[in-house]
């Protein structure tokens, strides 16, 4: 099994000609591919409840499936184990769940014979790899879309969801480098941290989004940490919503909007709690609080579309809100 470490980022599509010139300046490109992927589950989703995602992934003339498990997110920052094997054709080899090690993660009540295809993620992915003392980062762009439409004989309900986000993988070297390109990449384009991952956007599509929120069993130290992971997740995806609603020209929802500041001034609350730990590294970046807060009450105020919030000039805020994750991301170290 291998550990996949990566930060997720979510960009306008508008701005992708001027992210690849900082790439192109960054890192080296390694070429483009059109990748197609089917995720596989039960009829009652039992593997996603179990926090497990399965896929068939076609590049060309190669098939691989992947089985990724639960793992965690920090701040932002993922980490999962992961199995990949390659495969002839497009057909599941289910012999490889039986696997010892892969069987210590995979769910003992999920029948690999109730196995079907829910949704599939089509996309086109440009990459590079960027290089610095002995860290080594593989860059992604995924273009395309999630979607629910007929995969391989199982119909869907025809749904759609546009896919335009880059991520940065670990291969090589310290997590904290992760944090260090994204930083000089969000200096060029907003680019807006994201730990929604692709099959769960395909499950909120095709049935349900899996239950993200953590666990509340730990000591009083590790409770507050904890809780200051939860409510930057709440946060994010609460931004999130305020980026892309459903509808792209949907002016944004100044309710949703006034429900992230609220988030926002949560989390200083418990930063305040927070601040007596011996592991935390600095106290909460005002400077981000109140950029962020700032454009929340412009996205409260003004009846502006998603579109216009957007809008590739003003790299503020996506910085302000990646250093607040950088923070957070800090304190659990």
């Amino acid at each position: 099994m291998a550990t996949e470490i990566e930060l997720k980022l979510r960009f306008d599509p508008q701005g992708i000609d001027v992210l690849i010139q900082a790439l192109n300046t960054l890192a080296d490109y390694q070429g483009r591919a059109s990748l197609r992927n089917h995720y596989y589950d039960t009829p009652a989703a039992e593997l996603s409840a179990s926090g497990c995602a399965l896929r068939i992934r076609q590049k060309g003339d190669l098939w691989e499936q992947t089985l990724k498990t639960r793992g965690k997110s920090m701040a932002g920052l993922q980490q999962r184990g992961e199995w990949n094997w390659p495969l002839t054709d497009d057909q599941m080899n289910p012999s490889r769940f039986a696997e010892p090690d892969v069987q210590q993660h995979w769910p003992a009540h999920v029948d690999p014979e109730q196995l079907m295809p829910l949704f599939g993620t089509h996309f086109e992915r440009s990459v590079w790899i960027w290089q610095h003392q002995e860290n080594r980062i593989e860059v992604v762009i995924d273009q395309g879309q999630v979607t629910t439409e007929v995969v391989s004989g199982a119909a869907g309900n025809g749904q759609q969801q546009p896919l335009c986000e880059i991520e940065l993988e670990l291969q090589q070297g310290t997590p904290d480098s992760l944090w260090h390109l994204a930083e000089q990449l969000v200096e060029t384009l907003p680019l807006w941290i994201s730990d929604i991952s692709k099959a769960e956007r395909g499950y909120s599509l095709a049935i349900a989004a899996t239950n993200w929120s953590p666990d509340w069993r730990k000591s009083e130290q590790q409770a507050t940490l904890d809780a200051l992971n939860t409510l930057l997740t709440c946060f994010k995806r609460t931004v999130e919503s305020v980026l892309w609603p459903r509808s792209d020209n949907a002016p944004v929802d100044s309710a949703v909007a006034a429900q992230a500041r609220h988030g926002l001034e949560l989390l200083y609350k418990v930063e305040q709690q927070a601040a007596y730990l011996s592991n935390h590294p600095a106290p909460l970046p005002q400077q981000s609080v109140g950029i962020l807060k700032h454009w929340l009450n412009d996205c409260q105020s003004n009846n502006v579309s998603s579109a216009t919030i957007t809008d590739t000039g003003n790299n503020n805020p996506a910085f302000a809100l990646l250093t607040l994750a950088r923070w957070v991301w800090q304190s659990h170290q």
